[in-house]
C-alpha cells in the first residue's frame, strides 16, 4: 500500500497533457500523444477532452478517493459516446497521473498495474 494520497477532484483541476496511451495491454508509439496533442481539461466536476484545438468529448466527472487509487468515472455528455459512461481508476506516479479506463459497457478496472493482459484503455498524463 502506498503512502501517497489518492488523487482528489481538487488535484485534477486544470489542463493535463497526455504523454502515453495504450489499449488492451499494448502501448501506442511514444510520438502519437505528441502528434495528436491529446489533452484533458478539468474545471470543477466538468471535463473536456481535446485533440489539438478540437473538442472531442465533454462531460461530468465523479472522483472517489480510495486507499491506493481513486475511482474516476466520466459521464459523457457530448461526442460520439454521448449518454454513455467510462468507468476508470487513477493514481499518482510521481507528479504524473496514471489512468485506466474500461471500454463502454465493461466493468471498472480492478486495479493497477497496466500490463499485457489488461483489457482496458491506458493514459499517462502530466500537467500541461
Amino acid at each position: 500500500m502506498s503512502n501517497v494520497p489518492a488523487p482528489t477532484l481538487d488535484d485534477l483541476q486544470g489542463d493535463w497533457k497526455i504523454v502515453s496511451v495504450g489499449q488492451d495491454g499494448g502501448k501506442a508509439p511514444f510520438f502519437l500523444p505528441w502528434l495528436f496533442k491529446a489533452k484533458l481539461r478539468v474545471e470543477g466536476d466538468r471535463y473536456i477532452k481535446f485533440m489539438g484545438e478540437n473538442i472531442v468529448e465533454k462531460g461530468r466527472l465523479r472522483i472517489q478517493p480510495g486507499p491506493e487509487f481513486s475511482i474516476m468515472d466520466e459521464f459523457i455528455e457530448t461526442g460520439d459516446d454521448s449518454g454513455q459512461q467510462h468507468l476508470g481508476i487513477v493514481r499518482w506516479v510521481g507528479k504524473k497521473l496514471e489512468h485506466l479506463q474500461a471500454k463502454i459497457g465493461d466493468e471498472r478496472p480492478p486495479g493497477f498495474p497496466y500490463g499485457k493482459d489488461s483489457p482496458v484503455g491506458y493514459a499517462m498524463m502530466k500537467r500541461a
